[in-house]
């Protein structure tokens, strides 16, 4: 079995309660890159928007991600 070079950490979306939203801040204070596809807001609903993640690691780079924009007719949507 061939092993990749790095190591990858993903928490579901029903993995985020208090317990689970302490062990992702503890991820990313070690991480480098944070990416993220859930509708515009749903991180800050989940205390892990961009302020939070960027005051307890100013290095990283977070960005997120949106077939349908942040803006818009369809921003909304699923």
């Amino acid at each position: 079995m061939q092993r990749s070079c790095h190591a990858e950490s993903r928490v579901s979306r029903g993995e985020m309660a208090e317990a689970g939203r302490e062990v992702m801040l503890e991820l990313l204070d070690r991480a480098d890159v944070f990416a993220q596809a859930f509708r515009p807001g749903v991180m800050d609903r989940l205390g892990i928007g961009p302020e939070v993640v960027r005051d307890r690691n100013p290095r990283i780079v977070y960005f997120s991600l949106s077939g349908w924009g942040s803006s818009g007719p369809y921003a909304d949507r699923p």
